[in-house]
């Protein structure tokens, strides 16, 4: 459990498949981290039955309410961040440390012991928040993606 700054209490667990309305409910209100259209509670719900990714959840204990999320996936030996966010008037408050950690903790009983994620250059604040937790940058690869 979590105390919060103004005294409140949450509670950071995995996500089942019935938490998924409310993950993409959550995730849609954040413009900079990219959810798409497609990702859709049926296939939040497939994702988190099938164990092809690990969903981590915060809630406000009184109202019950997502304040922050993390997902990964999972590709054969390696996992990725694929999203975290927490709801503003709850940062610094060690929730989206708390989400990375259940969730690496997860990814580490299933046998997957390397972790990647994609920062802009320009994002100073994630930046220094996945630095602060143990990533580091990789010089020597580039990403390279296409829509499918």
């Amino acid at each position: 459990m979590i105390q919060l700054d103004n005294n409140n209490f949450a509670i950071v667990e995995s996500a089942t498949h019935e938490d998924s309305q409310d993950i993409v409910n959550f995730m849609k209100n954040f413009s900079k981290i990219e959810f798409c259209d497609w990702q859709t509670p049926s296939l939040i719900s497939d994702l988190i039955i099938n164990n092809n990714a690990i969903f981590t959840i915060c809630r406000e204990k009184v109202n019950n309410d997502i304040i922050g999320v993390a997902v990964l996936g999972i590709m054969g030996t390696r996992a990725t961040v694929n999203h975290i966010a927490v709801s503003e008037q709850y940062r610094k408050n060690k929730i989206g440390h708390k989400l990375i950690t259940l969730a690496c903790s997860e990814i580490r009983k299933k046998g997957v012991y390397r972790i990647f994620l994609f920062v802009e250059r320009t994002h100073s604040t994630a930046i220094s928040f996945w630095s602060n937790y143990g990533f580091h940058e990789i010089k020597s690869e580039i990403t390279m993606e296409m829509d499918l």
